[in-house]
């Protein structure tokens, strides 16, 4: 199964809560534009503090919550322990 963006999430979160773009805008404190932005996946890695008034504004669950914050900030990829292994001699 294809991880979930966050942009998909986010407009998931915000109908589930009958929430228009500017009704969560104003809640959250951004613009409607930001909020569009996001939604569509223009801004990728939105600031910590954006994700608190969003996650507020939107009311989540903790579990929810935790998984806005994971769409927005994916892990990144595990490098290869080979390529980054050195061998020492003493």
């Amino acid at each position: 199964m294809e991880p979930t963006t966050f942009g998909a999430l986010l407009k998931r979160y915000c109908m589930a809560a009958g929430l228009t773009q500017e009704a969560l805008a104003e809640r959250a404190n951004l613009s409607t534009r930001a909020i569009s932005d996001l939604e569509r996946g223009l801004s990728r890695a939105p600031r910590y503090d954006t994700l608190d008034m969003l996650t507020s504004a939107l009311s989540l669950s903790a579990e929810q919550r935790a998984a806005l914050f994971a769409a927005a900030r994916p892990p990144l990829p595990q490098e290869d322990p080979k390529a980054t292994s050195s061998s020492r001699t003493g």
